[in-house]
């Protein structure tokens, strides 16, 4: 679906009035993964072709993103794209947050931390905790990459805490002692780390990883 066009941005703009609803969802991540390079208008297609296309799209993509914040004012809208590849000014004006990468190894999370903070403040950059034990998602990211040396669980919940903390993972599998560890993590986070992510100034002390 192309937002660009006004009968698509309308269709899904429906679809997802009715999941929300129906669901009572409070966060909403918007997945949507896209190459800058793609996109173009079907020759079955009426409306104004000489616009770029994907601007067009874009423009609607916007469009749709405040008419379901307005529609839902206590929910969060979280972008997702390709490992921040539309994560800019822009789609932050429409959005609360927005999904850094799906980078499961704590050192190169890291660095995708530094780098997305040159641009962007801490608490607009999301990132959870999203595979413990580790190897658990299977074959995820795992193309020509080693293990990290700093793989430990207390270590991959203090790289998350750099943005808005969140775990997603199999909490069930884990044992007590690993239950615990997450949640003086948590507990720390709230208290010590938050108000700071969101309302602290921030200075990069060393070099990124």
């Amino acid at each position: 679906l192309n937002p660009g066009i006004p009968a698509a941005r309308e269709f899904a703009r429906d679809r997802i009035f009715a999941i929300l609803k129906a669901t009572n969802a409070v966060w909403m991540k918007w997945d949507f993964n896209t190459d800058l390079r793609q996109g173009g208008w079907a020759d079955s297609y009426t409306g104004a072709k000489g616009q770029d296309p994907l601007v067009a799209h874009y423009e609607g993509l916007y469009r749709l993103q405040d008419e379901i914040r307005a529609a839902f004012p206590d929910l969060t809208l979280e972008m997702c794209a390709g490992g921040g590849g539309r994560f800019d000014g822009a789609i932050m004006q429409h959005a609360h947050t927005n999904w850094m990468s799906d980078q499961k190894q704590p050192l190169r999370n890291l660095a995708v931390h530094f780098g997305s903070q040159l641009a962007h403040p801490p608490v607009a950059c999301n990132d959870w905790l999203i595979e413990w034990p580790p190897d658990s998602i299977a074959g995820h990211l795992s193309r020509g990459a080693g293990p990290d040396d700093r793989g430990d669980l207390a270590f991959r919940l203090r790289v998350a805490m750099l943005g808005t903390l969140g775990i997603s993972a199999p909490v069930s599998a884990w044992s007590a002692a690993e239950i615990d560890l997450a949640a003086r993590h948590v507990d720390w986070y709230r208290r010590h780390v938050r108000p700071r992510v969101n309302d602290a100034d921030q200075f990069l002390l060393t070099p990124p990883p």
